[in-house]
């Protein structure tokens, strides 16, 4: 798979896609992941130096508000779906023992923090004039647990509650509940939900597996794989897709157990964090950043 994966990068710019893609980063920050993933697993020398670049690309393609768009063009526009893979792909190259610069995961925190409501609800692009859905909360709660909010963080909190006031169900993916349930928000709250632990994972654990599991297709062509059910997997995506957020929605279980036991984040809610925050002075703000 990784020889196919290496030749789409682009070996100067480390970028994971053509000129003319309109959602190349998107393909970067899940690339950017998946080759992270496998470095810290295999620790393959050759895949080292394109984890690298594809980790580079991700921070010189940050918005200044410090998310990121569709493409590496600065916009000054920052999506929160798109911020989201890349702060997983940060989190994978950090974990597989990279230096992740300070200033793109605290950029990449800020930009939650702005667009997070008071409720702990998330927006695409701001906090209440952009649409928003329990999809987004857990890909704010996943990434503010990456980013250093601890498990008993306000926010965190607030959006693992809204999560378990929405547990899974395949029936919840039918109609026009479809557009609040999806696949994907199952896959981010999966993972958000058993990094933060405790009786809030199990209560989650509980509902997501054995539904999974029934769910499966299990007869024919379609044998082992998800019936592309939801708005988004009916209507954009397809059956590869379903089957893939899926396993990897079940691979928590086998994936992230070894790969991140030790629950080691990124560090950008941290008390430096806090310090920076605090700092009045834009000089001083950037003094602390260069530390």
């Amino acid at each position: 798979w990784h020889r196919f994966l290496l030749s789409q990068q682009n070996t100067r710019t480390g970028a994971f896609s053509r000129g003319d893609d309109r959602m190349s980063m998107y393909n970067q920050g899940i690339a950017t992941l998946c080759l992270g993933e496998a470095y810290a697993m295999s620790k393959d020398a050759k895949l080292r130096t394109p984890l690298v670049r594809g980790l580079g690309f991700i921070c010189q393609a940050q918005q200044k508000s410090g998310g990121w768009d569709y493409t590496q063009t600065k916009t000054n526009r920052n999506d929160t779906s798109v911020t989201g893979w890349q702060v997983m792909a940060l989190k994978s190259a950090h974990a597989s023992g990279l230096k992740v610069p300070w200033k793109t995961t605290y950029g990449a925190l800020r930009h939650f923090e702005r667009v997070t409501d008071e409720r702990g609800y998330v927006g695409y692009t701001s906090a209440r004039t952009s649409r928003r859905g329990i999809a987004l909360v857990a890909v704010g709660l996943l990434s503010n647990l990456y980013l250093g909010l601890g498990s008993g963080h306000a926010a965190v909190r607030r959006q693992a509650r809204i999560c378990l006031d929405n547990l899974p169900g395949w029936y919840k993916l039918k109609g026009n509940r479809g557009r609040d349930h999806s696949m994907y928000y199952w896959y981010y709250a999966t993972l958000g939900l058993y990094l933060k632990g405790g009786t809030d994972w199990d209560k989650w654990n509980s509902a997501i597996r054995d539904m999974l599991a029934r769910a499966q297709c299990t007869k024919g062509h379609r044998r082992g794989s998800w019936d592309p059910d939801g708005y988004w997997a009916r209507s954009f995506a397809g059956r590869v897709y379903a089957t893939s957020l899926m396993t990897l929605t079940l691979e928590v279980y086998y994936r992230y157990l070894p790969m991140y036991e030790s629950r080691d984040t990124l560090g950008a809610g941290s008390a430096l964090a806090e310090e920076i925050k605090t700092e009045t002075s834009p000089t001083k703000k950037v003094t602390i950043l260069r530390r």
